[in-house]
């Protein structure tokens, strides 16, 4: 893995390249928690658990504080920025699973943290905790687009019940 220094950079030119202002606070909330992601090698849950509380610390900010400006910063950047970058940068999209259409901060953290390193790593030297955690992701996210393809198909059937029920009374 590169130095810290070199690490902290290639997050900024990617968060610059994507579009995220530089001068707002989920900037830098951002920098800092891919960096402690990769440093603690934790998983997509333990970003809550883990990274927000040390951010907290670190800045002198409440938890919800912290969530609230990285979610500010990624909202920011998938609507007036480029998200688009991510895709020619890695070669991969994050999957969006919200209706918001921006990913998680969670799985926006996890994701440029796991591609990094498996970007700066050598292939003896990958982190198998890493590649089970993205295989970990990948089922989670299956497993969430499912349950929202199930609600999407139960909500198409009420309307269309309503839409039936408003000609019937015509």
């Amino acid at each position: 893995m590169k130095n810290n220094e070199k690490l902290r950079k290639e997050i900024n030119d990617i968060l610059i390249g994507m579009g995220m202002p530089t001068n707002i606070r989920g900037y830098r909330y951002c920098i800092e928690a891919i960096l402690m992601f990769i440093k603690n090698q934790t998983n997509e849950k333990g970003i809550t658990v883990k990274v927000y509380p040390e951010l907290s610390d670190k800045f002198e900010n409440t938890v919800s504080g912290i969530e609230r400006n990285i979610r500010y910063a990624i909202e920011y950047t998938y609507k007036k920025g480029n998200p688009d970058f991510l895709k020619k940068h890695f070669g991969l999209d994050i999957p969006i699973v919200t209706s918001t259409g921006r990913p998680t901060n969670a799985s926006f953290i996890s994701f440029i943290a796991t591609q990094l390193v498996l970007q700066n790593s050598e292939p003896n030297e990958i982190k198998p905790k890493f590649l089970n955690d993205l295989n970990n992701l990948n089922d989670e996210i299956f497993e969430k687009l499912s349950r929202l393809e199930e609600r999407v198909s139960i909500l198409e059937k009420f309307i269309s019940n309503k839409v039936r029920e408003n000609k019937e009374e015509i």
